[in-house]
């Protein structure tokens, strides 16, 4: 599970919409797997500035072993 968690984010330097994070979210789990809802995740990082800045700050799988517990979360809540 935990790969899948670490699978379902991507790089972004800027997230100008729902639509454009789940975009990006899809791409990334195309390339290198993962079984997060993007459209979940895209709603949560829309709504909190701080949850965005954070994902903004994931640019691979490997950067998400040193992210903070609210990224995780954030995945954990939108992974069926």
């Amino acid at each position: 599970m935990i790969s899948s968690l670490f699978a379902s984010l991507l790089a972004m330097t800027t997230v100008q919409s729902v639509d454009d994070f789940k975009a990006q979210c899809e791409a990334f789990q195309a390339e290198y797997g993962g079984e997060s809802d993007c459209g979940c995740l895209a709603e949560k990082v829309a709504a909190d500035d701080d949850l965005a800045a954070m994902m903004a700050e994931i640019s691979s799988p490997d950067d998400l072993a040193n992210a903070p517990s609210e990224v995780m979360e954030a995945i954990e809540e939108c992974t069926d």
